[in-house]
Order: C-alpha cells, then structure tokens, then sequence
C-alpha cells in the first residue's frame, strides 16, 4: 500500500478556495477506519474515490495540520504501472502551482 499526502484547499477571501494558507489547530470528524494512522496522520473521513484509489481526510498529530491523503494499493501493479505511478509521484513533488495542490510526501 502507498499513502500519497497533498495538502489541502483552503478559502482565502483574496485567493478563493485554492489556497493553502494554512489555519488554525483542526479536528478531524469521527473516522470511519477505527483511527487508522498512517505515518504521522491519523485517517478520518473518505472524501473522494477514484480508480486508482480512496481519498481520505486526516490530520497530522505533529502540526495538526489537515491534509489530504490517497490510498494506492500497488497489489497487483505490473513493472510498467508501478513505473508510472513512481514517475507520476516525482512529477507532482517537483510542481508548485497556485491552481495545483501541493504533494507534501509519501508513506509506504
């Protein structure tokens, strides 16, 4: 299993609903996954799915910071998916754009 983290939006009168300026201590809603911890963030609710994965929100027990973090299970994965997915990583980390949200790391 792969974890990817991205922050996530925040609203900004100035900016919209893409910034990621970053707001006080938050708390998670109760998790559905019995507190599943994943590095240094502890998993609360699924916000989103897609083919390649679930999307969680949670929030880091070091900052408190609320992120955005993707499941990707690379069970079954072949040599040129795997080196996709790998490339596709490497891309987001190096991309900094106002309109893109930013990875912060990944768990495995």
């Amino acid at each position: 299993m792969t974890w990817v983290v991205f922050d996530t939006p925040r609203e900004d009168a100035k900016r919209g609903p893409l910034s990621t300026t970053p707001k006080k201590m938050a708390q998670l809603p109760p998790a559905n996954r019995k507190s599943t911890v994943v590095g240094e963030y502890v998993l609360g609710e699924e916000i989103g799915k897609g083919a390649h994965g679930v999307v969680y929100k949670a929030i880091s027990v070091l900052t408190g910071a609320v992120v955005a973090v993707k499941e990707i299970s690379v069970r079954g994965l072949d040599e040129i998916a795997s080196t996709a997915l790998t490339l596709e990583i490497e891309l987001l980390k190096s991309l900094q754009h106002e309109n893109v949200v930013r990875l912060i790391g990944v768990v495995k």
